[in-house]
């Protein structure tokens, strides 16, 4: 995987943080409706509303720090965040056909789940290829100075 900066993985966790606590907060209020105590009920709004609150936590301080400024311009961090996901959910499925290879018997399926453990890693170099590519860009240049005076 690749080494991200803080900004990026300040990113990356506000964007999973967000999504976790939404998920989170949906299901708290969907149970608690279907839920016939109130006790419990109450317990599940109040999950709820915490998740609403680490929401809103998070929007002030994305605000705070200007986290879109702090991203690089040479890049989409939104492309690169789901190429890394894609990776590593690659390597989970490499890693369970690698393991399944080890306790199946029947050739015929080994050599079935082999060749698609054998996919997955061209899926993985190539991935990680462009990852590599694209984080490797030049930034822009904004301003060019020049070193003899008058110009």
């Amino acid at each position: 995987m690749q080494k991200l900066t803080q900004q990026e993985l300040i990113y990356s966790c506000f964007n999973n943080a967000e999504k976790q606590e939404k998920t989170l907060k949906d299901k708290c209020l969907k149970y608690a409706n279907q839920i016939g105590d109130p006790m419990i009920s109450g317990i599940l709004e109040e999950c709820g509303r915490i998740a609403s609150k680490h929401m809103d936590g998070i929007k002030q301080k994305r605000k705070l720090i200007k986290l879109p400024s702090l991203v690089k311009t040479n890049m989409s961090l939104d492309t690169l965040d789901l190429m890394q996901d894609v990776v590593k959910e690659v390597i989970k499925l490499q890693t369970f056909y690698n393991d399944h290879i080890i306790m199946i018997t029947n050739p015929d399926i080994r050599e079935m789940l082999t060749q698609f453990r054998d996919e997955e890693m061209k899926s993985i170099s190539m991935l990680q290829q462009k990852i590599e590519a694209i984080e490797s860009k030049p930034t822009e240049i904004n301003k060019v100075f020049s070193t003899r005076e008058g110009l």
